[in-house]
């Protein structure tokens, strides 16, 4: 009975767990990840988008925002407001509205290293008396049904003068939606802790475990489509996906005649990825894309060469140490090899090389900015 009395009783225990809670999710919030990456939010017509109006600073110091609609770029001037302005010389503003994925998007670069705004500052500085704005659409992720979607819901309000797809070998895959989580208020506040999030190894806002589905009226059920998904990432290029294909080349051509209805032109650009440029062209897609910018009367950008000559110093020293994937991330070689990629040479990035570095986004800037110069009489 004595030893019994002198054990704390259930409120005390209940106090002890708070405060545990409570010190634990204090610790996470100011250690971990969390809030540091803005949240994916699930989206019934684009499939999914990011928060809109966030701005984020992430473990490495970099800067992460999102503009009034979601996307990674600076706020825009609605489409109802005033045409840009008319200059001195009489020139209207260049509006160019770019579509993309990850590529384009940017994971790990500054906002102001990606190859649009590279773009805008080039153009505004060879003609310093026409506004331009380049309008940064690209989502991790998206393939070009949900680009189009976008094109379609709101970015054709702008009337943009130049229309730039960013197109890849895997255009064409179904478009999936992400599912929001059920649950009410409660729910909604639990996955936001920081607790939720650690536990997730995702730090979210919002539950990062979702249901991926697929967009109705394509083949089967979902379980079917899912094993399609992953056949396509494969092997995107199989005659077995002509349909897919086909469906995209419908969609491409009425995209081109909104387009040019509205005074505007389209440019398809092929950015290469490391595998493209170390020479495995399975799933390079470039030729595919001449043919179709040809049939709809756009235009087809294959930057391939271009990277090539970029890459030349690292893929030939890469071809005496076992291919230029060794040279890379948690596989690279020696010391003198990670320097190697590290540099600022290098078009990708070392620990992710499926996407651009800051030298990438800018050589795609250089190669694009003489043909829209030429195209809308940016130049000198």
């Amino acid at each position: 009975m004595l030893l019994r009395s002198q054990l704390p009783g259930p409120r005390v225990w209940v106090l002890v767990v708070l405060s545990l809670v409570a010190g634990s999710e204090w610790v996470l919030r100011q250690s971990d990840e969390y809030g540091r990456i803005i949240p994916t939010l699930a989206d019934p017509r684009l499939g999914w988008i990011k928060a809109p109006g966030r701005h984020v600073i992430n473990k490495e110091g970099r800067a992460f925002r999102t503009n009034a609609l979601g996307y990674r770029d600076r706020y825009w001037a609605p489409p109802a407001a005033p045409e840009l302005p008319v200059t001195q010389g009489g020139q209207a503003g260049l509006r160019v509205a770019v579509f993309g994925d990850s590529m384009t998007h940017g994971p790990g670069c500054e906002e102001a290293d990606l190859w649009p705004r590279q773009l805008e500052v080039s153009l505004q500085a060879a003609a310093p008396e026409r506004e331009v704005l380049v309008m940064n659409f690209a989502v991790v992720g998206y393939v070009f049904e949900q680009m189009v979607r976008i094109w379609e819901d709101y970015a054709h309000a702008w009337k943009p003068d130049l229309v730039i797809i960013c197109v890849n070998a895997w255009s064409a895959r179904p478009m999936r939606f992400l599912e929001p989580l059920p649950g009410g208020p409660l729910a909604k506040w639990l996955r936001s802790t920081a607790i939720y999030n650690r536990l997730q190894r995702f730090p979210r806002e919002e539950a990062s475990r979702r249901t991926m589905t697929w967009a109705p009226g394509r083949i089967g059920d979902g379980r079917s489509q899912s094993e399609l998904e992953k056949q396509m990432r494969k092997t995107p290029l199989r005659e077995a996906y002509t349909a897919y294909w086909g469906e995209l080349l419908t969609r491409l051509q009425r995209l081109n005649d909104e387009v040019e209805e509205q005074g505007g032109q389209l440019i398809l650009l092929s950015i290469p990825r490391l595998e493209a440029i170390a020479g495995d062209h399975s799933r390079w897609s470039s030729d595919r894309w001449d043919g179709y910018a040809d049939e709809v009367g756009a235009r087809h950008f294959n930057l391939l060469p271009s990277f090539q000559e970029g890459m030349a110093e690292i893929l030939a020293e890469a071809e005496a140490h076992g291919g230029i994937r060794k040279f890379f991330g948690a596989r690279a070689g020696d010391a003198a090899q990670r320097q190697l990629v590290k540099a600022p040479t290098s078009l990708y990035r070392f620990s992710d090389p499926e996407h651009l570095a800051a030298r990438g986004h800018r050589l795609v800037a250089q190669e694009l900015l003489s043909t829209v110069q030429e195209l809308f009489s940016c130049a000198d």
